[in-house]
């Protein structure tokens, strides 16, 4: 096992790279490091993230928000505006591509910031909705990353080889497990699950699809939780069917989690969406999902002297480690803040991204589907 090799991309909502490089013929801008490349498209300002191992994109996204209970989309506007900089911040430096929309009319402006940092193997994506001016607007959503490729997610492996790991909006509500793709049975609600398979795979704050061919995995986990509720929904043809129709990750409010807990027996008076007024000149921003990709992962538990990204005091999906039946690992909750010490016997070590992931793949007692 510690032998093994396995390839991991992690995804968020910045995005960093070291180098940017535009085509001669300008309508491909990227930025690239020895472990991801993305690459925004002149044509509709949607973004190909691209993983060191593999030939084809992971995913294509575009963004966009959800304005007086209508989506728009980056795609909807004129040629989008790139300019691209250098940034630092406190999990690093690197370079960052601001691609920008207007001209849609009667709608707010719609920008993202892709980040990549320099010497590490992840970046984070952020979206900005911007009311320029006009009567004021309702925002219900932020849609960070909407897949339009095909396949949506592309693991260099079968579709039927993916499995995923969905965080929930509690520590144990729902109980988290691994499934292989479209068989995730339906949520009823109170850690109540129906015997037939759903049709989607959501979660709230990370999300993990591993691929067991190609052994290269996609990460997306919120960075931030300022202001909003970071929600994914893996949504399958049908239910019981191996293959993703569509992938979208919202910064949104609590209600669609709350639906099936606390308020399910309220009134539908009662169960209030969320709708934010954005007065004209005011900018909004989602949260940020957390990138990372690698070309091989050690699998093991390894003690960091200093380990950089344990300093941080953003809202990592940091998960608390503690041991499952036969000194398995389980993941028991999400902290703000550092990343924990690991337990039974690693106090002293900080647990990698790299770790992370092994734990989540691995974790036997976690397991309900095939292995």
């Amino acid at each position: 096992m510690m032998a093994k090799r396995s390839h991991a991309l992690v995804c968020g909502l910045s995005l960093a790279f070291l180098a940017l490089s535009a085509a001669a013929d300008g309508q491909v801008t990227s930025l690239k490091n020895p472990w991801l490349t993305v690459s925004v498209r002149a044509s509709d300002g949607a973004f190909e993230l691209r993983a060191e191992g593999l030939r084809d994109p992971v995913l294509t996204a575009r963004v966009g928000a959800e304005i007086n209970h209508q989506w728009i989309f980056s795609s909807d506007y004129p040629q989008p505006q790139v300019a691209e900089s250098d940034f630092q911040d406190v999990l690093g430096q690197g370079r960052q591509l601001q691609v920008s929309f207007s001209g849609a009319a009667g709608q707010p402006n719609l920008r993202y910031v892709l980040q990549l940092y320099q010497g590490r193997p992840y970046g984070d994506l952020q979206v900005q909705v911007e009311h320029a001016g006009g009567q004021p607007v309702n925002l219900e959503s932020i849609r960070v990353l909407d897949a339009i490729g095909d396949p949506r997610v592309n693991l260099g492996g079968a579709e039927n080889a993916d499995r995923v790991l969905s965080d929930s909006y509690s520590e144990d509500r729902p109980p988290l497990h691994i499934f292989d793709l479209g068989q995730a049975p339906i949520y009823l609600g109170e850690d109540e699950y129906g015997k037939d398979p759903s049709n989607l795979h959501m979660a709230v704050g990370s999300q993990l699809i591993y691929n067991r061919q190609s052994k290269f995995s996609l990460f997306l986990a919120a960075l931030t939780s300022d202001r909003w509720l970071t929600i994914m929904h893996l949504q399958t043809a049908s239910p019981g069917t191996a293959r993703i129709s569509s992938y979208t990750v919202d910064s949104t409010g609590t209600t669609e989690i709350m639906k099936k807990e606390s308020i399910r027996e309220d009134a539908a008076s009662d169960q209030v969406e969320l709708n934010l007024p954005l007065a004209p000149g005011t900018t909004i921003a989602s949260e940020k999902l957390l990138s990372r990709s690698a070309t091989s992962i050690t699998l093991s538990l390894k003690p960091m002297a200093k380990p950089s990204v344990c300093s941080t005091t953003h809202a990592f999906p940091a998960p608390l480690l503690g041991a499952g039946g036969a000194g398995q690992p389980t993941i028991s909750g999400f902290r703000r803040g550092p990343l924990p010490p690991m337990r039974n016997g690693w106090q002293n070590t900080c647990a990698t991204w790299d770790s992370i992931i092994f734990m989540w793949m691995k974790a036997g007692p976690m397991t309900t589907a095939s292995s």
